[in-house]
């Protein structure tokens, strides 16, 4: 039963992704602008719905817009482990560091699950910095105040704990961090 339901839910979901207009940004300046589907490690993209797809590998895409003005998605393509590409939806762009949104979901006997994690990125770096899903030995305030101790203000907030900086105000961090650090 779980099987059936997540094949059913990656269809939708690629369906869903395909019948909206994208544009892609590739790393060489060029720009695309078409219908398209993830596929793998490549985004199949086609000037109509009834034209025939061309691949593009995800290691040449530096980001992608889909949807419309009312609800724009825009994802960045950030290399992974393994020389493995992700999409990864930018939720707010700032003057220092830009803050990405992951959601997935999980289901049991007991209920579906849906679990929203946030990632950040410094501009000129390659890779977001992900801080874990905070058990015991992922302490956020060890990683954080490491990661922003170039901003001494806000990695002593972070070690302390003090309130609207731990890991589950990291929207917040964000702000403060382009707003405040030199």
């Amino acid at each position: 039963m779980k099987i059936s339901l997540l094949i059913i839910l990656s269809i939708f979901s690629n369906l869903c992704f395909a019948q909206e207009s994208m544009t892609l940004y590739l790393k060489d300046g060029n720009v695309k602008t078409g219908y398209g589907q993830r596929k793998g490690q490549d985004i199949a993209l086609r000037n109509s719905k009834k034209d025939e797809a061309v691949n593009y590998d995800l290691k040449t895409i530096d980001s992608i817009y889909c949807g419309n003005e009312r609800k724009p998605e825009i994802y960045h393509i950030i290399e992974g482990w393994g020389k493995n590409y992700q999409m990864a939806h930018l939720d707010k762009r700032g003057i220092k560091l830009d803050l990405y949104i992951k959601t997935s979901s999980s289901s049991s006997m007991y209920g579906k699950y849906n679990f929203t994690s946030y990632s950040i990125k410094r501009h000129g770096e390659t890779e977001l910095a992900d801080f874990g899903d905070g058990n015991l030995w992922d302490s956020f305030k060890k990683r954080g105040s490491k990661y922003f101790e170039d901003c001494p203000e806000l990695a002593a907030n972070i070690k302390k704990g003090k309130k609207g900086f731990t890991k589950a105000d990291l929207k917040n961090i964000a702000d403060f961090y382009n707003s405040k650090c030199n």
